[in-house]
């Protein structure tokens, strides 16, 4: 098992043996195309572990990939706390890498996947809006404290906004499908006088214009949210990635990935809730609570029944919003994975126990 510490500018790597679990090998590289050379053959055929790291590991990933290796995901929380029981004196990348070799043959670690092409772009697409949003509220703030330099940051914030909208444009034409072409008078004219030509002349060959090629899973999949209320482009796009490239197999898979789930705990006779996991995407949580926000006041009433009897029950305005912003995850998880349409009259039904059911909305809470 080979563990990799992905850094900037090299990689640490260290090569276990399967069996005995004995270190064969360890050493730094340059985080080059030539240093991934060197580092696979340090360790040939041998299965590779990284931990998330983003672009810096994605070369390595796909080097490891092309000559047939597996490549192991290390989750970041679950690989630190491995590396802390195993080593609580040090931290270096050295031990690091140790650890992930280790972890990579005791743990049960799924494949490293990385995301195709078009979710890749649409991704940093979100991140690039994702920054110029957090730019822009930090100005705003600057500006708010800062009242004498106000004008000086208020061409910045312009700026800023200008580029959002753009990047806003840009993800509504990605979930919105395409108008179909509109038929002139003169071409429905011309149609009208080929119908009621004599058949003895012959009628002239049109050329047929090529069908539009069907879209893709990803905009597919932001169009269908886009019918949900709550979902703007922005949500539906980073939803539709996150779904087409994860493929989660249940809804509360999906939930848990939001950091959206309950943490229990029991002891004995003792039971207890206490508050969201927050231990997933943070950011997909918080467009989903503004969703669950904008479809507690969409004319569409099923969210804002939902939201009314979370209240009822005795919830703070923020665990009612949780608890609808789970149910929008539901929701999206459900149209995508069973490619059905949004149905607000299938949103709280409760499925029979007895009859099959078929390929319809979750409605679990």
């Amino acid at each position: 098992m080979l563990g990799v510490d992905v850094g900037k500018a090299e990689l640490y790597g260290t090569w276990r043996d399967p069996v005995t679990e004995k270190v064969r090998w360890h050493g730094a590289v340059p985080n080059t195309v030539a240093g991934i050379r060197q580092l696979l053959r340090r360790a040939p055929e041998s299965p590779v572990v990284v931990e998330p790291t983003g672009r810096y590991g994605e070369v390595l990933i796909r080097a490891a990939q092309a000559e047939g290796r597996t490549v192991l995901l290390a989750p970041t929380r679950r690989a630190r706390a491995f590396l802390n029981a195993v080593q609580t004196r040090a931290k270096t990348d050295r031990v690091d890498s140790d650890g992930l070799a280790l972890y990579g043959l005791r743990g049960r670690l799924r494949p490293y996947t990385l995301p195709s092409d078009e979710v890749d772009e649409l991704k940093q697409l979100l991140a690039a809006r994702r920054g110029l949003s957090q730019s822009r509220s930090a100005l705003k703030q600057q500006q708010e404290a800062l009242p004498r330099a106000a004008a000086t940051l208020a061409p910045a914030i312009v700026a800023l906004t200008q580029q959002i909208d753009t990047v806003d444009r840009q993800l509504a034409k990605l979930s919105v499908a395409p108008k179909p072409p509109r038929v002139s008078k003169k071409t429905t004219t011309t149609s009208a006088a080929v119908a009621a030509a004599p058949a003895s002349i012959p009628e002239a060959a049109e050329p047929v214009a090529p069908a539009a090629p069907p879209p893709s899973p990803v905009l597919a999949a932001a169009r269908t949210l886009r019918t949900v209320p709550g979902f703007g482009p922005v949500t539906a796009a980073a939803l539709a990635a996150c779904l087409v490239d994860k493929q989660f197999t249940h809804p509360d898979q999906f939930v848990a990935y939001l950091g959206l789930d309950i943490r229990v705990h029991q002891s004995g006779k003792r039971h207890g809730q206490f508050g969201l996991s927050k231990q997933g995407d943070a950011e997909l949580r918080r467009l989903l609570y503004i969703a669950a926000l904008s479809a507690t006041q969409s004319r569409e009433p099923s969210f804002a029944q939902r939201y009314a009897r979370e209240k009822a029950k005795g919830l703070a305005n923020t665990a009612a919003l949780n608890a609808v912003a789970r149910k929008l995850a539901k929701v999206a998880w459900s149209l995508i994975a069973h490619n059905t349409t949004y149905d607000p009259q299938r949103v709280d039904r409760q499925p029979s126990k007895d009859v099959a059911q078929p390929r319809m909305l979750d409605t679990q809470a």
